[in-house]
C-alpha cells in the first residue's frame, strides 16, 4: 500500500541538510527516539522523507507508515503495521497482535524478532496527531522505553504525544525537534532563494523575509517571489487557502469565533486572550492549533505574535471580522485597552482606546505617561498614536501639543516639529492663565528642536538663564533642559560644566518620568570620555547606562545608544569584529534616536570600518545614503565628517572630478567652519580644506591649517580628534619631503596614542611612517611604547591607505570582461552590449558586476574611468 512506502518528495523542494546532520548527531546508541513536533507547514513530513532516504543510502532499513484517522483503531493499526514489517522479512509471518496478551509481552516479542536483523531498523510514523487510542499509545510508550540499540523510532506530529515520555527524557532516549528548530534560518532562506528564485535575494531581503515569516517553511516555500513579500502578492490566494485548509479547518465553530475576536490585537498572551474572549477554553488549546511565533518583548513574556508574523492570516481574520457590528468591535478594543492599562502597557492601551473611540481615556494616559512612552525610544509608534487622535482633541490639550512637538523634534521631522511649536505658542497666547508652567515646557521643546537641528548655540543662553532659577516646578522638563545643556557643553568644550550638570541630572533622576533625559545625559558623559580617548572610562559609563536601563520598567530602544558607543570604543582599540557586530545590530535603529553630533561620530566610524575591511562598494553606498539622509534632515554641520570621508575616498581612488563636485557642494552650503560649535566633530571644515589643498599641491597652507587644528584639539583635551589631525599632518609632511618634521610629529602621535591605546586611527599613516615605527621599535626603551609600535607595524605594515583603496584595481580582467568594458566606455547600454557580443543581458550584467569588484568601483562612470586609466597605463 502507498501509505507504507516512503513518499516521493517533489524535486524542487529544499533539502534540509542542516536538520539531517543534527538528527545524525542526536540519534546515538542511547537516544533511539526522534520526536518532531510542529504545527502545519513546518516541513515535518518532508524532513522525514529526506531522513528516510538518507538512511536508505546508508544501507539502513526503513519501515514507513503514513497515519490517518482510520489508523486510530488497534485492530487496523497493528494488522497493517505488522504486514509492513513482514513484507521486509523483519518479523515472523506468524506474529499477530493479541489484545489478550499484555502490551509489554507483545513489545518484548516484537523487539526480540527485530533484533535478529543485521541492520539498524528505522520505524517512521508520519501524522501521529491522528493517533490517540489508548492501546496504541500504550504500545508506543513501551516500545520507546524498551527499544534496543538496533531499533529507532521517528514520529512526526502537530500535537503532544498521547502518552507520557518523561521517563524516556530522563533516560536520554529522546531527541525532540520543535517548530523553532524546523524554521528556516537566515542562511537557509538565502540558499533557498538562490536555488529556486530567478533573482537571488540580497542580504537585506533575506533579513526582511526572516523577520516577517519567522522562517515558517510553508510560507517561504509557497511564495514565488520572496524579495517582494506583500500580502497582495500573486500567490496570496494559495496562501490564504493554505490557512483555511490546514489551520482554520481544524477549529470548532466556537474556536473560530474566538479566533476572530482576538484578531483585533497585534500582541497577545494567554491572559489577554482570556480577557477578550471572556473564556479560558480557547487559550488552553490554542498552542496546539496555531503556529507559535517568535517573542521579542519583555513586558508580555508569554505573548504569541501570530499576526505580526503572518500578515495573511491577520488579513484573513480582519476580513472575517468585518461581519461583526462596529459597536461589537469597539467593545473588544475596550477590553483590550483595559487589560493593557491594568498591566501598565501604555502604548497598546492608547492604541486600543483610540480604536474604541474612547479618546478621553487615551488622552488621560498620554498626559500621565506620555514622557514614559517617549522614553521607550519607540518614536514611530508614538507618532502614529498622536496622529490618530481627532484634530480638535489634539489642539485642545497643551500637553499633547508639547509631546507631539517633542516627538517630531527627536525624530528629525523638523518642519512638523516647528509647526507643532507654533501651534503651542499660539495656544499659550490665547490663554494667558496657563502661561507660567507651560513656558518652561515650550522652552524645553524649542531647545530640543534646536539641538536636533544642529542649531543649539542660538538657545544656549536662554536655557542657562532658565536653569539659573531652578529648581523648576516640572522635574521632567528641568532634566530635559539639562540634556540640551550637556549637548551644548560638549560641543563648546565646557567640560567642567558638562560634568557638573551631569551629576545634577543623576541626582534628580528618580523614576521613569526622567528615564529618557537620564539616559541621554549619561550617554553624553560617555561620549565625553570617548572623545578624550578614555576607552575604559567610556565603557564603564556604558555599563552604568545599561544598569540604569535594566533597573527601569521601560521597554526601551535607547540601549542601542550603548551598543553604538561600545562599537566605537572597540574600533579605537582595533577590535573590528566587535565593532562590526555592534554596528550591524544597532546601526539602523540609532538613526532615529540619537542627536546629530552622536550620529556624525557613528557614521564616520562606520565608514572607516568599511574602509578597513576593504568593503569599498558598501562604503560608497553608505556615504551616498547618509548624505541623502542628512540632506533630508537639513543637518549641515553634522555632514562635515561625511563630506571629509567622501572627498578623501574619491581623491585616493583617482577620481578628482567627483571629489571636486562634493567639495563645491560643501562650500556652497556656506557652513561656518570656524564656529566653536563644530569642534565636537571628528573632522571640521578646516580639515576638508586641507584635503583639497594637498590634492592641489599647496602643502605650505595645508600644513599651517593642520597645525592650528591639532593645537585647538589639544587645548580642548579632544584626544581622538588631535590624533586624527596629527596623523594627517604626518602624511602631508612625508608628501612634502619634510622627513624631519614628519618624524617629530609622528613621535608625538605615538606618545599620545600609546597612552590611550588608540590603535585603529594609526592605520591611516603613510607606509613611510610605518617604516619609521618599525625602525624605532628596535631601539625603543619603554616596554609599553615598544609593544605598541610593534602592534601598529604588525597591523598596518604594507597596508598603506592608498594601496588599500587601489588593491582591487590590479586584478586583471578577463578578455570577455575587457570587451564588455570597452563597449561600456563607448556609451553602449547593457542590451546593446549583449547584442554586439551575441550573449544574454544577464551575462553582460554578470561581467559588469565582476569587473566592478575587480576595479574597486560601484557604478558605470567610475568603472569607465578606472578602466581607461588601466588601459593608458598598459599602453604606456
Amino acid at each position: 500500500m502507498q501509505k507504507y512506502v516512503v513518499p516521493i518528495k517533489p524535486a524542487k523542494l529544499y533539502r534540509r541538510t542542516r536538520l539531517i546532520d543534527k538528527i545524525g548527531i542526536s540519534l546515538t546508541d542511547q537516544t533511539k527516539f526522534l520526536f518532531i513536533k510542529a504545527p502545519a507547514g513546518y516541513g515535518k513530513s518532508y524532513l522525514m522523507i529526506d531522513y528516510a532516504n538518507y538512511i536508505l543510502q546508508q544501507s539502513g532499513l526503513v519501515v514507513w507508515t503514513s497515519l490517518d484517522n482510520d489508523d486510530n483503531q488497534a485492530e487496523f493499526f497493528f494488522t497493517y503495521f505488522l504486514e509492513a514489517l513482514k513484507a521486509q522479512g523483519l518479523v515472523n509471518k506468524g506474529l499477530v497482535y493479541d489484545e489478550n496478551i499484555s502490551q509489554l509481552s507483545f513489545v518484548y516479542h516484537l523487539i526480540a524478532e527485530l533484533e535478529q536483523c543485521k541492520k539498524s531498523i528505522y520505524l517512521f510514523f508520519d501524522d501521529f496527531h491522528f493517533i490517540h487510542h489508548a492501546i496504541i499509545a500504550d504500545f508506543f510508550q513501551q516500545l520507546i522505553l524498551n527499544s534496543s540499540k538496533k531499533i529507532n523510532v521517528i514520529i512526526a506530529s502537530r500535537v503532544d504525544l498521547p502518552f507520557p515520555i518523561a521517563k524516556a527524557y530522563v533516560a536520554e532516549k529522546v531527541c525532540k525537534l520543535k517548530a523553532h528548530d524546523l524554521a528556516f534560518t537566515i542562511d537557509e532562506i538565502k540558499q533557498y532563494s538562490e536555488q529556486f528564485n530567478q533573482t537571488p535575494l540580497t542580504n537585506d531581503d533575506v533579513t526582511n523575509v526572516f523577520s516577517i515569516t519567522g522562517g515558517w517553511p510553508a510560507i517561504i516555500s509557497m511564495h514565488k517571489n520572496l524579495s517582494h513579500w506583500t500580502a497582495n502578492s500573486s500567490n496570496e490566494e494559495n496562501l490564504a487557502a493554505y490557512f483555511v485548509e490546514e489551520i482554520i479547518v481544524g477549529l470548532s465553530e466556537q474556536e473560530k469565533q474566538w479566533l476572530l475576536m482576538i484578531s483585533i490585537s497585534d500582541f497577545l498572551c494567554e491572559q489577554l486572550i482570556d480577557t477578550i474572549t471572556e473564556s479560558s477554553e480557547f487559550s488552553a488549546s490554542v498552542v496546539k492549533k496555531i503556529p507559535i511565533m517568535r517573542l521579542y518583548k519583555n513586558d508580555l513574556t508569554e505573548r504569541f505574535e501570530w499576526f505580526a508574523l503572518q500578515p495573511l492570516l491577520k488579513d484573513y481574520l480582519y476580513q472575517q471580522l468585518t461581519i461583526h457590528k462596529p459597536e461589537d468591535i469597539k467593545v473588544l478594543h475596550q477590553r483590550c485597552a483595559d487589560w493593557y492599562l491594568s498591566h501598565q502597557i501604555y502604548l497598546e492601551a492608547v492604541d486600543h482606546y483610540i480604536k474604541a473611540e474612547q479618546y478621553q481615556n487615551a488622552v488621560e494616559i498620554l498626559e500621565e505617561h506620555g514622557n514614559a512612552i517617549i522614553a521607550s525610544g519607540n518614536f514611530p509608534r508614538f507618532n502614529v498614536l498622536i496622529s490618530q487622535l481627532p484634530y480638535d482633541v489634539l489642539l485642545s490639550n497643551v500637553y499633547l501639543l508639547v509631546l507631539q512637538a517633542w516627538n517630531y523634534s527627536l525624530t528629525y521631522q523638523h518642519s512638523k516639529g516647528q509647526q507643532a511649536i507654533e501651534n503651542l505658542e499660539h495656544m499659550l497666547k490665547q490663554n494667558l492663565k496657563i502661561q507660567g508652567r507651560e513656558q518652561i515646557k515650550l522652552l524645553a521643546v524649542k531647545a530640543a528642536h534646536a539641538a536636533w537641528t544642529d542649531n543649539f548655540f542660538s538657545y544656549h543662553q536662554l536655557v542657562d538663564d532658565a536653569m539659573s532659577k531652578r529648581p523648576l516646578t516640572l522635574p521632567h522638563f528641568e532634566n530635559a533642559l539639562r540634556v540640551v545643556q550637556c549637548i551644548g557643553y560638549l560641543h563648546s568644550n565646557q567640560f567642567e560644566k558638562l560634568k557638573e550638570t551631569g551629576e545634577d541630572a543623576a541626582f534628580f533622576a528618580r523614576g521613569g518620568s526622567l528615564f529618557y533625559s537620564t539616559v541621554m545625559i549619561k550617554a553624553t558623559l560617555a561620549m565625553f570620555e570617548f572623545i578624550q580617548g578614555n576607552t575604559n572610562q567610556c565603557l564603564a559609563k556604558c555599563d552604568e547606562i545599561t544598569a540604569f536601563i535594566n533597573s527601569q520598567e521601560h521597554d526601551s530602544q535607547l540601549a542601542h545608544l550603548v551598543n553604538i558607543m561600545r562599537g566605537m570604543a572597540a574600533y579605537i582599540i582595533g577590535d573590528l569584529d566587535v565593532t562590526k557586530r555592534y554596528f550591524e545590530a544597532s546601526g539602523s535603529i540609532i538613526s532615529y534616536i540619537a542627536e546629530p553630533s552622536f550620529l556624525a561620530w557613528y557614521y564616520v566610524t562606520h565608514i572607516q570600518l568599511l574602509t578597513d575591511l576593504n568593503d569599498n562598494e558598501q562604503r560608497e553606498v553608505m556615504i551616498e545614503q547618509l548624505l541623502e539622509l542628512l540632506e533630508s534632515r537639513q543637518l549641515t554641520t553634522s555632514k562635515i565628517p561625511i563630506y571629509y570621508e567622501a572627498i578623501r575616498y574619491y581623491l585616493f581612488t583617482a577620481n578628482p572630478e567627483e571629489a571636486n563636485t562634493i567639495y563645491d557642494s560643501f562650500k556652497a552650503e556656506n557652513i561656518n567652519t570656524d564656529t566653536p560649535e563644530n569642534n565636537h566633530l571628528l573632522y571640521n571644515g578646516a580639515m576638508i580644506d586641507c584635503l583639497m589643498l594637498s590634492a592641489k599641491g599647496d602643502m605650505e597652507t595645508c600644513i599651517a591649517k593642520l597645525k592650528q587644528v591639532a593645537l585647538e584639539f589639544e587645548q580642548s583635551s579632544r584626544t581622538l580628534q588631535q590624533v586624527r589631525a596629527l596623523v594627517f599632518l604626518v602624511n602631508i609632511y612625508i608628501i612634502a619631503k619634510d622627513i624631519n618634521s614628519a618624524k617629530v610629529t609622528l613621535k608625538k602621535v605615538i606618545s599620545i596614542a600609546s597612552k590611550k591605546n588608540i590603535i585603529q586611527y594609526l592605520g591611516r599613516l603613510d607606509k613611510v611612517a610605518i617604516e619609521f615605527l618599525h625602525e624605532w621599535s628596535f631601539t625603543e626603551l619603554s616596554p609599553r611604547r615598544k609593544a605598541f609600535m610593534q602592534e601598529i607595524c604588525q597591523r598596518f605594515e604594507g597596508l598603506d591607505i592608498r594601496k588599500r583603496f587601489e588593491m582591487q584595481s590590479v586584478e586583471s580582467l578577463t578578455m570577455a570582461e575587457q570587451k564588455v568594458m570597452q563597449l561600456l566606455g563607448s556609451g553602449n547600454s547593457n542590451q546593446q552590449i549583449a547584442d554586439q557580443l551575441c550573449v544574454s543581458i544577464n551575462t553582460v550584467k554578470t561581467h559588469l558586476k565582476t569587473s566592478y569588484a575587480k576595479l574597486g568601483v560601484s557604478n558605470r562612470i567610475q568603472a569607465t574611468q578606472m578602466f581607461s586609466q588601466i588601459q593608458q597605463t598598459n599602453n604606456h
